[in-house]
């Protein structure tokens, strides 16, 4: 609308300050538009240059649908959305209209910011909920909250994105727009309010050094308080964000760079794990510590943070001023011991970092708090991230080593790793006790190690676990990959060869050969006795000649049925099926004509849970012939009807638009010649 349009509205009694559903006025419609003249002449015409009146209602429960959010514009004052659109014009006619600089529409809106909006006033670089791995690791950051279109800030980007800053001037710092920033402090912008984010920290994020000048002449404070929880200062975040010129500069104004009372890293772990060497050596030269313990939240010391993010630049420069390289982790570890430097660098992926530390003679054999010697916890660790390298390593270096962690350690190698074997085997040596360690030591694929794992006393039938990489029993394991020799050798020496499957797994040695359609496999085990009827698993179990019906697997199919296998062995709880329903959906036909003459029961019920009918289970995947072969051969039971199943079995060709086999079941008339 043009301005006489609205001047004819006006005098016919419309609120120049009346707000819709977003909670704005025309005011904000003006300059969204960026309307130079039509906002002048709202605000000649008593328009509020602060938006909505203090009598105009807020729709709250309005134009929310279920799992709908109100929309991020609605936060936005007409100051706030004219320094958004960087249209300094519109701030100082705004200005001068007396809007007020420090207004936030939160100010305004105090109800509706007590449940649960509440989460949206955090401060985004509040140490709480700054997520320094993601930034750290990607180079920039970003937060959003559980509403898709609540976004709020990226790190690293050159302008700010809608987010939940509430004022103008914070937007200026995050935008940088020096010019409009000026024009807010000169105007009463009052850097000593309760921020959201300070407008320091903002700018010193986004690496606007004229802004960051700006700021700490106009008083701003290097370290701020927001929402009563301690924001990251101005320092941490710049060093994060790696803005060397800005790091000095607030270091000259006073910036604190090893307050003990400073929450999360400090600033020289802030720039090790970012990697930027500039900043840490200027650190370090102004007398930055080292040694400096992490706080109880992010757990780094500075060259812990250099060796976990991979910064060799950064750990090179950090020797050269470390005093400490036994330090122990933070005084709130009392545990386990596993951030010594000696564990950190023995989890790492690159082993430099490790053979760099044992090149400075580290006391190995000091007893830490957890009861185990350094090299004991950093053997450990090592083992738990599977870095049998740093493994070797340790254990060429370490004089002693208890029974108890070299046990432990063997308990948490995988045979699937590189250099498995010969770590086992050196564990064993030291004296790891093989008979208290997982099955996953017997899942090895080499036959010779298998032999001498059994020869040390290995348990050949240690029953599979409920968990990962200990699911199977050495002998699942050998018919899992195939491998007949090791299969052949684990019978020799006692398995079990009907040892009940976990539920993770789901299949006896037995069925799993079956499975893959191994029949040399299949033939040998069942020479060695195995239970050719061995009931499925619960969840997607199958016995094995449903395995076999299922493939379509006629040589296996036929042998297993000479070998007495149950026809109607029951389907498994969910997802599981009998052998007739497995070969009419996958319409094997030869294989379901052949259950049926043996005395299948075509009419046997679905597994309980995601199940069908052999009838179903054919219309529903289109099996024309299969859908006729088990009419016709259907033995009706006891209040049942070939109309009834016909009606039933349309429905799921249908669902899939089978319309052939739609037609053939509402059409379908047994043959007089069939006995029902």
């Amino acid at each position: 609308m043009d301005i006489p349009e609205i001047s004819e509205l006006i005098s016919g009694g419309a609120d120049i300050n009346g707000i819709d559903g977003r909670l704005w006025t025309a005011l904000h419609y003006a300059i969204s538009r960026e309307d130079v003249s039509l906002t002048q002449y709202l605000l000649d015409n008593g328009a509020s240059p602060d938006g909505r009146s203090s009598e105009s209602a807020v729709p709250v429960h309005t134009d929310l649908g279920p799992g709908q959010s109100w929309p991020l514009s609605f936060l936005l004052t007409p100051l706030v959305l004219a320094v958004k659109l960087n249209n300094s014009v519109l701030c100082e006619i705004l200005i001068e209209a007396q809007a007020n600089v420090n207004l936030s529409m939160k100010d305004k809106l105090p109800g509706f910011f007590e449940s649960d909006m509440a989460d949206l006033c955090e401060s985004y670089f509040s140490v709480l909920h700054f997520n320094f791995a993601s930034y750290i690791e990607d180079g920039e950051a970003e937060i959003r909250s559980d509403e898709g279109d609540m976004c709020l800030y990226f790190l690293g980007t050159e302008s700010a994105l809608w987010c939940n800053l509430w004022t103008a001037i914070e937007v200026a710092a995050a935008d940088g727009l020096t010019e409009i920033l000026e024009l807010l402090l000169q105007n009463g912008a009052d850097l000593q309010m309760d921020y959201t984010s300070s407008p320091l920290v903002l700018a010193a994020g986004f690496g606007k050094v004229k802004d960051v000048e700006l700021l700490l002449d106009n008083g701003a404070e290097l370290h701020h308080v927001a929402n009563d929880d301690l924001e990251l200062s101005a320092l941490q975040v710049a060093c994060l964000c790696g803005h060397a010129a800005i790091v000095s500069r607030l270091i000259e104004a006073g910036g604190s760079i090893d307050d003990p009372d400073m929450a999360g890293p400090t600033p020289l772990q802030c720039a090790a794990m970012r990697g930027n060497v500039e900043i840490v050596r200027d650190l370090l030269i102004r007398g930055a510590d080292p040694d400096a313990m992490p706080d109880t939240y992010h757990g780094l010391t500075a060259l812990q943070g250099a060796i976990s993010y991979d910064r060799k630049e950064v750990f090179e420069c950090l020797l050269e001023y470390w005093d400490d390289t036994n330090a122990l982790p933070g005084k709130w570890d009392d545990c386990d011991d596993n951030g010594t430097l000696l564990s950190v660098a023995a989890s790492a992926d690159c082993s430099d970092y490790l053979l760099r530390l044992l090149e400075l003679k580290l006391d190995l054999d000091h007893r830490l708090r957890c009861g185990y010697t350094r090299v004991e916890v950093a053997l450990l660790k090592a083992a738990e991230w599977g870095s049998c390298r740093n493994m070797r390593i340790l254990l060429r270096e370490a004089t002693f080593l208890s029974p108890d962690v070299l046990t432990k350690a063997l308990n948490m190698v995988s045979p699937a790793d590189p250099g498995a074997p010969d770590i086992m085997r050196t564990l064993l040596d030291r004296g790891g006790i093989l008979r208290q360690t997982k099955p996953s030591v017997l899942c090895i694929e080499s036959l010779k190690e298998m032999k001498t794992l059994l020869a040390r006393g290995a348990d050949v039938n240690e029953p599979a676990q409920e968990k990962y990489r200990f699911h199977r029993t050495a002998l699942q394991n050998a018919v899992f990959r195939r491998d007949l020799p090791m299969t052949k050798f684990l019978l020799e020496m006692g398995a079990n060869i009907n040892a009940p499957p976990t539920s993770m797994h789901g299949h006896t040695a037995f069925q799993d050969a079956v499975r893959q359609r191994y029949l040399a496999m299949t033939k040998f085990l069942l020479e060695k006795g195995a239970d050719i009827n061995a009931p499925p698993v619960a969840n997607g179990g199958r016995t094995a000649l449903q395995n076999a019906s299922e493939n379509g697997d006629i040589a296996i199919f036929k042998l297993l049925l000479d070998h007495g296998a149950d026809v109607n062995a029951p389907p498994a709880e969910t997802g599981g099926v009998t052998a007739l329903q497995a070969a009419s959906i996958g319409g094997y036909l030869g294989i379901a004509e052949i259950l049926i003459q043996a005395g299948a029961d075509i009419g046997a019920p679905a597994s309980s849970e995601e199940g069908r009918t052999a009838l179903n289970g054919a219309a529903e995947h289109g099996r024309l012939d299969m859908v006729k072969l088990l009419l016709d051969n259907y033995r009706l039971k006891d209040g049942e009807s070939l109309s009834q199943l016909c009606d039933e079995a349309v429905g799921y060709a249908k669902r899939e638009l089978h319309w052939g086999s739609v037609e053939l079941l509402e059409k379908y008339q047994r043959p007089p010649n069939l006995s029902p």
